[in-house]
């Protein structure tokens, strides 16, 4: 499910290069913009760079360099999240796999149970990790 999502912000970033470069090329003037011209504009907006205009920009131009910096920045942000959420999702997988092998929970409270209540059990769980 995980994968679905990342793979729908990837899809959602090649859709924003296509359409931004298309916004650049048709605002910018075929006759002043060539595609490359488009489509570096596009790349440098949405990466934040700040190398500048590759041309000079009109009114609109600038408008439209807004609406792709934020579109740029919000799937960036819809990224860290996914990713921030798959991290979580794999620290919680990898306790619960510790725990199935170890037969305690990761949590830490049957260990000091055991290590408090009787020594043996809690130097017991120390040796089986």
């Amino acid at each position: 499910m995980l994968k679905n999502k990342i793979l729908y912000i990837v899809a959602f970033f090649f859709i924003l290069l296509a359409v931004g470069s298309s916004g650049f090329y048709i605002i910018g003037g075929t006759e002043k913009w060539s595609v490359v011209d488009s489509i570096y504009m596009t790349v440098i907006t949405l990466s934040t760079v700040g190398f500048g205009e590759v041309h000079e920009l009109t009114e609109t131009g600038k408008i439209w360099a807004i609406v792709v910096i934020m579109f740029g920045v919000t799937g960036f942000a819809i990224l860290i999240s996914q990713l921030g959420s798959y991290l979580i999702e794999f620290k919680q997988y990898r306790n619960q796999k510790m725990e199935n092998k170890i037969g305690w929970p990761t949590n830490g409270e049957k260990y000091k149970a055991g290590c408090w209540g009787s020594g043996w059990m809690g130097w017991g769980w120390l040796m089986a990790g």
